[in-house]
């Protein structure tokens, strides 16, 4: 839910996020992620010739009937390698969250659009993130997914909006923020103060 505040364009959304919820995200970033993809390429890269090898010293024997059940199998490998990695990528992310180690994730939620940066309060801590440090946005399946490096983002759940018009308000007030921070910040000079991205109040 979305809800202006008492400070002049401050917009808030409140969420409860989910063990349930971070995993489905987590898998997201992964699919999208550049290093997941060049891994997967490497690995189907490896296991391929892997098999195109053993073909070859299987017809160097004499055995063509051998060759060719290594590169039927091989192309079945493949064909299946994509769904494989998926489930194993799915399976470490869930066991990662019920380790615990992700637990000040999940629970209530109440992110704040401040003119200084995005403020993320929880039970367990308050994030700030100032607006210099917020690399893009996407939307995912159920759920927004701000990016604060390339490896650190805050997915804001569709449901936290209860209908189009709070979306809207948050989102404007979302860009219009970060739009007047960098205006801000080049019209400071290329030399302005400098100042942390992110304070951590809760630790």
């Amino acid at each position: 839910m979305t809800t202006p505040g008492a400070e002049e364009g401050l917009v808030t959304v409140e969420f409860e996020l989910t063990p349930e919820e971070w995993v489905e995200v987590s898998i997201q970033h992964s699919a999208q992620s550049a290093q997941v993809r060049e891994a997967t390429r490497n690995v189907k890269i490896l296991f391929g010739a892997l098999m195109v090898l053993a073909a070859l010293l299987s017809l160097l024997d004499g055995a063509a009937t051998a060759a060719v059940i290594w590169l039927a199998a091989g192309s079945i490998v493949l064909s299946m390698m994509n769904p494989l990695l998926r489930a194993s990528r799915r399976k470490q992310i869930t066991q990662y969250a019920k380790s615990g180690i992700a637990n000040g994730m999940f629970g209530p939620h109440r992110v704040e659009l401040r003119p200084e940066g995005m403020l993320d309060i929880t039970d367990g801590y308050e994030w700030l993130t100032r607006w210099s440090a917020i690399e893009r946005v996407e939307e995912g399946d159920g759920a927004f997914l701000v990016y604060t490096g390339p490896n650190s983002l805050l997915p804001i759940p569709h449901s936290a909006f209860r209908d189009s018009a709070s979306l809207r308000s948050f989102s404007d007030a979302f860009y219009a923020l970060r739009e007047r921070a960098d205006a801000e910040r080049i019209s400071a000079g290329p030399n302005p103060p400098s100042a942390p991205a992110s304070t951590d109040e809760g630790h």
